[in-house]
């Protein structure tokens, strides 16, 4: 990743300490037209949860994006994780799929 143009890593810092991350790199999804960046990872600290830090990486993820001409945002998350979910959809992601699968 660190090498790879189509990545990006943004941290958030209070007082030079790391209170958030979103990593970001290309997704190629073979049956859409559009260019699409996925987010692989984002994270905030415990004590700075709730605090707009979230969404603001998702905004500089998506404003680093824009500029290098993608046109979808694109994550994967776990449906029982309603904490996440309810987090993505405030920042504007919505459903497009389901997966499936089954113990063998």
């Amino acid at each position: 990743m660190l090498t790879n143009p189509d990545s990006q890593c943004f941290v958030a810092e209070d007082s030079g300490v790391l209170v958030g991350y979103i990593v970001l790199s290309e997704r190629f999804i073979d049956y859409r037209k559009s260019k699409c960046v996925e987010i692989n990872d984002v994270g905030v600290s415990p004590a700075y949860q709730s605090k707009g830090i979230g969404s603001m990486l998702i905004q500089k993820a998506r404003e680093w994006a824009k500029g290098k001409g993608y046109q979808k945002m694109y994550v994967s998350c776990y449906f029982k994780n309603t904490r996440a979910l309810s987090f993505y959809r405030r920042n504007g992601l919505t459903e497009i799929d389901l997966g499936l699968e089954r113990d063998l």
